[in-house]
């Protein structure tokens, strides 16, 4: 037997890049709201229909995400002495929709499920309820922190502390690279719910050896899909970070930083971002485009 225990949709957008969209005054989440689903309308047949609280926004143009994730709580083994209740999550399923009448938009595709099934054998996080990247670059968006979680600690010191940038490719370059990031006089350390210390920065990423070599994590191919390393996102939004060097953090610089992540690095990054018609810009392409002398494929090729 079984029971629903949660059912939430999260809208978001544009695809274009998200991180930057308000749903509403009262909406505490960066660039994303998230509803409870369980309050639904239901018919006799259970086909059940939900109308979102907040609406697009009336300026918006583009195309939205709205997305679901659920989790049930499965009762196994009733009758005998292991008699146990695990949580069973549903696979995540995101839809994209225009909302201005041009074409549809989905989301570009950076890395792959099934790539990262290749280590993780059944990727989830928060529990059962999250586990296709495609959904969680919704949340883990550019302006996402753990500020809110960060505010549950009760140690002065980490309180006192700016928050963490949890911006997906930030986050994941980081968590890679993990012990690795000692030897670049650097971290990865996030605050989670309840002010509980998560601390990345001893993990190995150790596909190909069991020392958790850095080498290893030069094989972008494990992770991304179609060659989209090089696909340098400097039209996306900056990252808020306020526990790196440069804040907030343009996008490419964001992406590359969180594997190289030293001070003498972060001066590189900083001599090639500039202002250029009234926005910030960064030159990494001259040097790292396809083609270009120290392409990133060319750099991180095994």
């Amino acid at each position: 037997m079984s029971a629903i225990e949660d059912l939430s949709f999260t809208l978001a957008g544009p695809t274009t890049d998200y991180g930057y969209t308000s749903f509403g005054s009262d909406v505490t989440t960066p660039g994303y709201v998230t509803e409870d689903g369980t309050v639904a309308t239901c018919d006799a047949n259970s086909n059940c229909t939900y109308t979102f609280l907040h609406a697009v926004p009336a300026a918006a143009t583009g195309t939205y995400a709205i997305a679901v994730e659920s989790e049930r709580l499965e009762n196994i083994l009733q009758g005998t002495t292991t008699a146990q209740q695990v949580e069973s999550g549903t696979k995540n399923q995101v839809v994209y929709f225009s909302v201005d009448g041009s074409a549809v938009q989905s989301r570009r595709e950076v890395v792959a499920k099934a790539n990262c099934n290749q280590c993780h054998l059944a990727l989830t996080g928060h529990g059962a309820r999250r586990n296709d990247p495609e959904y969680c670059i919704m949340c883990h968006n550019p302006s996402l922190t753990d500020a809110s979680t960060r505010a549950q600690s009760k140690d002065p010191t980490i309180l006192a502390q700016p928050p963490q940038a949890l911006n997906f490719n930030f986050l994941v370059h980081r968590i890679h690279t993990g012990s690795n990031l000692a030897a670049k006089g650097a971290n990865y350390v996030e605050i989670s719910h309840n002010g509980r210390v998560d601390n990345f920065s001893n993990m190995l990423y150790a596909p190909f050896n069991g020392e958790g070599a850095p080498g290893d994590t030069q094989k972008c191919y494990m992770c991304h899909v179609n060659g989209s390393e090089q696909n340098l996102p400097d039209s996306a939004n900056q990252v808020t970070n306020g526990q790196y060097y440069i804040n907030p953090t343009p996008p490419v610089t964001s992406a590359c930083s969180g594997c190289h992540a030293s001070k003498s690095e972060a001066i590189h990054f900083q001599s090639n971002i500039g202002s250029l018609g009234g926005s910030t810009a960064e030159a990494c392409d001259v040097c790292h485009a396809a083609g270009a002398q120290f392409a990133v494929d060319a750099e991180h090729a095994q």
